[in-house]
């Protein structure tokens, strides 16, 4: 892993070192499906997960390095919801949802080419609030079952829809994973019901439509010299 980050820092400052650069602020947000990754829920066939749709937003702040690199800094909002059918007999409920406020900032790399983009990074979340929501009962407040603060990764790509020299569009797919869980059981979300073996943690998934609107600011030129530096907006 140290060989690797190593090798990846010298392409980096390899590709940074003589490339023009040039920032970008932008607005991003979009539907998104999350799901609550737990071994005891996925093998348990009387507490069934459900394809649950939610959203996130946010903005983002990059460096560009030449027309193709760049690094950009990403902070906004994500509503986790995991909804499961419950078919445990005597229930008090026929239909769970988990729901959660993120409040996420990521480091991004990206890479561009005129077709379209890829990116990668991490991710840190803090956990805003936690809920449970039953169709036969009143919602129940777990945030202090939660774990504050989790570590993630995003991997995204996608291509440009239309823009021009200050605005451009885009649209892709991104994934997160949470590597730290955000629970490290399952107890609290968990009908009373079931008896599982031993408890697993809990980590998130979630998986986005991104719809992102980028805005060019401006570059920085070196003289010849490279005693100076000079800012010039497009």
């Amino acid at each position: 892993m140290k060989l690797l980050l190593i090798t990846f820092s010298i392409y980096f400052l390899s590709i940074t070192a003589s490339a023009q650069t040039w920032f970008e602020v932008g607005l991003k947000g979009g539907p998104a499906t999350t799901f609550l990754m737990n071994k005891n829920f996925l093998n348990d066939t009387q507490f069934n997960p459900k394809l649950t749709p939610t959203y996130f937003y946010g903005a983002k702040i990059g460096i560009n390095f030449g027309e193709q690199n760049g690094i950009a800094i990403h902070a906004g909002g994500t509503k986790v919801q995991q909804k499961f059918i419950n078919e445990y007999p005597n229930a008090p409920f026929d239909e769970r949802k988990f729901a959660s406020n993120l409040v996420e900032i990521g480091v991004l790399y990206h890479r561009t080419s005129n077709s379209g983009y890829f990116e990668v990074g991490p991710r840190i979340s803090l956990v805003q609030s936690g809920e449970l929501i039953d169709d036969g009962g009143a919602r129940q407040d777990i945030s202090d079952e939660l774990i504050g603060t989790y570590y993630g990764m995003d991997l995204g790509f996608g291509s440009y829809v239309i823009g021009g020299d200050h605005l451009s569009l885009m649209m892709g797919l991104r994934f997160s994973y949470g590597i730290t869980p955000i629970d490290l059981d399952e107890r609290p979300i968990a009908p009373i019901q079931a008896q599982y073996g031993d408890s697993r943690s809990v980590n998130v998934f979630s998986a986005m439509l991104c719809i992102e609107l980028n805005y060019s600011l401006g570059y920085l030129v070196r003289s010849t010299c490279g005693r100076r530096t000079s800012w010039i907006s497009f």
